[in-house]
């Protein structure tokens, strides 16, 4: 797998660290006004402006882009946009749940991996001058320059202890989006400076600071969850516990690769990095964004539990009703199972079934019901675990009735 094949202008994919299904997608921002930057990431750009924790991936529209981190040195009172960096290309690498670069200007080197709901960051600082991290919470790709600054509704934080920073952001670009973060350092904070905000915003801009000497290492772990803090925590705890930057790492690529070997092919070299790379970004969603305990919020703002313990996002139903779900019938039964469940849920909730939903919201984007000859080609597949009556109802509902 090569991470970085569909990152050129408009494949709209990004090189970073992310597990099947997963939350969380760790990777870097080269830019996030406009449409080419639905996923942050564009190979040919010179400058990184950090590292976000999600990313949509594939898609046409612009989300998501959460929490916004860069290792800085130097003067930290500077502009908003003043902490980018550049790059060396030959110094950026990746594979299946790991991304690493070199940045030139802070003299940092940025190592990021991830479970399903956490990201692990490990920076090594070669100059420890004001050795600090920017936490931009206003930060999300948008179609406008405008909109970037205005998207953030509201935003709450809290520093629970030295290590330990938590807090909430509502924010809207395509849908409605409430998420909860933890977000822990292996050292503690020593001082923080808030950036003034523009007119506009909402989101806070914080630079941590850290007593660091050259060649140390700065690690930083952050959980999300739709829920809660206490959901996101307890979403850390299970999943990162541990200071184990390379355990997780390791962790992330035996399951990539046991969900990968699943299918084995004969060919070029250059065929198989084709084939396993497309299967790889086939993989990434729809996302799992569920707690470890199930509970999830809903479209009606409610903190419900999923019926059969796990609740997914990102359907992109429009684009993959005629394939990706074919595919899943007959390699992650399993998973295709929970994810018709979802969209069963979804109709007990809001009473449609999932036209492009994400996040646990609807978006109404794009036309047709592109849910219905899913969950007809699950059951002619022989995966009838669901409640065929509640399908049933639903996808006349569907066709017989104007969604308003």
């Amino acid at each position: 797998v090569y991470t970085f094949i569909g990152a050129a202008d408009n494949g709209h994919t990004f090189p970073g660290a992310c597990r099947p299904f997963g939350m969380i997608q760790t990777s870097p921002v080269t830019g996030a006004v406009g449409w080419r930057y639905c996923s942050e990431y564009v190979y040919t750009d010179s400058l990184i402006w950090g590292f976000t924790q999600t990313h949509l991936n594939g898609t046409g529209c612009m989300d998501l882009g959460d929490i916004l981190v860069m290792p800085v040195t130097g003067t930290r009172a500077r502009a908003w946009d003043a902490y980018r960096s550049h790059f060396p290309k030959d110094k950026e690498a990746a594979a299946p749940g790991y991304y690493t670069v070199e940045l030139s200007d802070p003299q940092v080197k940025a190592e990021l991996t991830a479970s399903i709901h956490a990201a692990l960051h490990r920076y090594t600082y070669h100059k420890a001058d004001s050795a600090s991290i920017l936490i931009d919470l206003q930060h999300g790709p948008a179609w406008r320059e405008e909109q970037y600054h205005s998207q953030v509704n509201s935003c709450e934080v809290n520093w629970e202890d030295a290590q330990t920073l938590t807090g909430h952001v509502n924010n809207t670009v395509w849908v409605n989006q409430d998420y909860f973060f933890v977000m822990k350092f292996n050292r503690p904070v020593v001082d923080s400076l808030y950036l003034p905000m523009g007119e506009t915003e909402k989101g806070k801009r914080i630079i941590a600071s850290f007593d660091m000497q050259p060649g140390d290492e700065l690690m930083m772990k952050v959980a999300l969850s739709t829920t809660s803090i206490d959901g996101a925590k307890k979403n850390l705890e299970a999943e990162i516990p541990a200071w184990d930057f390379e355990g997780v790492k390791t962790a992330a690529h035996n399951e990539w690769n046991n969900y990968l070997s699943r299918i084995e092919i004969e060919g070029t070299d250059d065929e198989k990095t084709n084939f396993y790379t497309c299967f790889y970004h086939a993989l990434i969603q729809p996302n799992q964004i569920s707690d470890v305990d199930g509970m999830y919020r809903n479209a009606a703002d409610s903190i419900v539990k999923a019926g059969t313990g796990a609740f997914y996002s990102t359907f992109s139903l429009w684009d993959t009703y005629r394939n990706f779900h074919q595919l899943m019938t007959l390699v992650y039964p399993e998973r295709q199972m929970e994810m018709v469940r979802t969209m069963l849920d979804m109709y007990r909730e809001h009473g449609w079934l999932p036209k492009w939903e994400l996040y646990g919201r609807e978006t109404l984007t794009m036309e047709g019901d592109p849910s219905i000859p899913v969950i007809v080609d699950t059951w002619m597949k022989g995966l009838r675990d669901f409640d065929v009556d509640l399908a049933y109802e639903a996808m006349y509902k569907s066709t017989s009735k104007s969604r308003k």
